[in-house]
């Protein structure tokens, strides 16, 4: 009888996984069509407020901010070829000014043929992304739970900039870091 039991209750797990590798399968697959459709969209937009036609730069990006050794790294890879994005920069702008020497900032143009080789690693796409100390995708303090945010895709697409603070703030926590309190405030 025991063994019956365990039977079920390993093959149910069995079900269980295959069921969930499926559903992994199907959300990259997604994925990887929605940026297949985003690319596609880049290179017909003609509208002043889309990419450049030369795909040269609408903007510049700022300098690095932040001591190289600082504890939290934040990787922009953002297409600034698109006067859409510049947006983004400002906003992301302000981060080094709430964390100081605590968060390294470096930002990466798309145009750049070996970041944009990078970012299809991480399947970021043509337009924007961040690399918070490595990884795209943040277990996040949302809503009163645990919420996996995605960090592809520019600012308000997926994720709002409390979302980034509240990963950043999580990311010191983890290493023992103080938090800021203005940081605090915006991640709420």
């Amino acid at each position: 009888m025991i063994v019956g039991l365990l039977v079920v209750v390993v093959g149910m797990n069995t079900i269980a996984d295959m069921q969930r590798q499926k559903a992994q399968e199907l959300a990259k697959a997604a994925e990887k069509a929605r940026m297949a459709a985003e690319m596609k969209a880049a290179e017909t937009d003609t509208e002043p407020h889309g990419p450049t036609k030369s795909g040269q730069p609408a903007f510049a990006l700022p300098a690095a901010s932040g001591p190289k050794t600082a504890p939290v790294k934040l990787e922009v890879f953002i297409n600034n070829s698109n006067s859409c994005h510049q947006v983004n920069v400002n906003e992301m702008g302000k981060l080094g000014k709430v964390y100081g020497n605590l968060l390294r900032v470096e930002w990466l143009s798309m145009l750049k043929p070996e970041v944009a080789k990078r970012s299809d690693l991480y399947q970021i796409g043509c337009e924007a992304g961040l690399l918070l100390d490595g990884k795209i995708e943040h277990k996040i303090d949302r809503l009163g739970g645990k919420q996996i945010v995605s960090f592809r895709g520019p600012v308000g697409d997926k994720y709002k900039m409390g979302d980034l603070y509240a990963a950043l703030n999580q990311e010191l926590t983890a290493k023992g870091k103080p938090v800021p309190a203005a940081a605090k405030q915006l991640a709420k």
